[in-house]
């Protein structure tokens, strides 16, 4: 589920031809989804999602509420899907406590060097 929703379910013919393919068409294009990850066994359907060129935007926090049992399983699940996004050429990073972000083929997350200042200027206000 997103956090919009359509009152119709109803697709129109756009969002129909607007589909995700996997061969990579001429009709091929990048989604950006919101998923949560409740179990283990959420990560075949995340997983595919990144294979098909989506980025993922995935709550974590069903599982950081749960017992310890839970922590395990959020471990493996980041773990694999850690694995999955290298072994595809994608990024994986966390976003605060809450979120991770997953991302396919070619697409990198932008990550501050360690030890650079925070500035709020621009490069060109200099």
């Amino acid at each position: 589920m997103g956090f919009f929703r359509r009152k119709s379910k109803n697709k129109t013919a756009l969002e129909e031809s607007a589909e995700p393919t996997v061969d990579g068409g001429a009709h091929s294009q990048m989604f950006v989804m919101y998923k949560e990850l409740t179990s283990l066994a959420d990560v075949s359907s995340i997983s595919e999602e990144v294979r098909r060129g989506n980025v993922v935007i995935l709550d974590i926090e069903p599982l950081t509420k749960g017992a310890s049992d839970s922590m395990t399983q959020l471990k493996r699940a980041v773990d694999q899907l850690r694995a999955i996004c290298y072994s595809i050429g994608g990024d994986i990073g966390q976003l605060g406590k809450r979120y991770i972000l997953l991302t396919p083929t070619a697409v990198r997350i932008f990550r501050k060097p360690q030890g650079v200042a925070t500035s709020h200027q621009s490069p060109s206000d200099s």
